[in-house]
């Protein structure tokens, strides 16, 4: 078989065609006590920035807050542990942000993601600061945003107490979800592939050397150790046949978003070349073996 599309899902990271996906948290949690823009006018603020500078490649990115009256903010948002918990069950959307808890808050706030040129006209009450007002929130208690990275990679977010005399303790964590080239990766699955289309060229001796050098640059690829033991098979090598199935097999069940497929696509193989030698010995086995894991 040849790879399209196969995932790795793991609970920290994503990895697809070659790329890996983690998740970094850029603001640790932190609180912000702010006072209502009257008492702030003898003390203290009503509004504050912070700083974000996105690492190189965000494709993704998060923040989530909460919101207390006073002084008072113990809460846990554990935004970068639940943005990793989830890329793993729902893969990089937006979607899924709705699937992030939030504690509930007591007070409004508002959030807005800012233009660097403007932070200094946000803090001084200017009416003319810029901002992002499709990610950015108003009148909110909490709120998680999940937000493609097409603003760049540097602005502030804003934080504004609306009331004028009760103060709120604003909670907040950003996360970012970094891409990370995997080399060995890209070039296992280029081995792999030209190791499927020299299976088709009818040279299976070259199909198991360029798969044996997909292996050496990423021996996690089930999709190239079924193909090995499709190969083996037709050398009339069963057990070796048989180890790299298992092999293929233990890897398959580590991707239980495409474990259906790739073990379906390595039957289909085996159902091929029965058609072509209904007599291949150790076929059927291995393929009772292969549907047995998809019950």
């Amino acid at each position: 078989m040849k790879l399209f599309a196969l995932v790795f899902l793991s609970v920290f990271s994503l990895s697809c065609l070659g790329q890996n996906l983690k998740d970094t948290v850029i603001i640790q949690q932190r609180s912000y006590y702010l006072n209502g823009g009257t008492k702030a006018a003898f003390g203290g603020k009503s509004r504050e920035t912070i700083k974000i500078d996105l690492p190189k490649n965000t494709k993704r990115w998060y923040y989530s807050f909460t919101t207390s009256a006073g002084q008072d903010g113990n809460v846990l948002l554990n935004l970068g542990l639940q943005v990793a918990a989830t890329i793993s069950t729902s893969g990089l959307s937006s979607a899924f942000a709705s699937s992030i808890k939030v504690p509930p808050g007591s007070s409004t706030v508002d959030v807005f993601v800012l233009h660097n040129a403007y932070r200094d006209a946000f803090l001084n009450k200017q009416d003319n600061f810029r901002y992002y007002q499709d990610v950015s929130v108003s009148n909110a208690k909490q709120a998680v945003q999940s937000i493609d990275n097409n603003y760049g990679n540097s602005f502030y977010i804003g934080l504004r107490n609306p009331s004028s005399l009760t103060a709120v303790n604003i909670t907040l964590e950003v996360v970012a979800v970094v891409e990370v080239q995997n080399t060995n990766r890209d070039k296992a699955i280029t081995f792999g592939n030209l190791a499927w289309t020299a299976f088709e060229e009818g040279d299976i001796e070259k199909c198991i050397t360029l798969s044996k050098k997909a292996l050496a640059l990423d021996d996690k690829l089930a999709y190239v150790k079924a193909n090995l033991g499709l190969c083996y098979l037709l050398k009339k090598e069963e057990n070796t046949a048989t180890d790299y199935y298992v092999d293929a097999l233990t890897e398959f069940k580590k991707e239980p978003r495409t474990k259906k497929q790739g073990i379906s696509a390595a039957i289909k193989d085996i159902d091929d070349a029965l058609r072509k030698n209904p007599n291949l010995k150790g076929a059927t086995s291995i393929k009772t073996m292969l549907i047995d894991a998809l019950r």
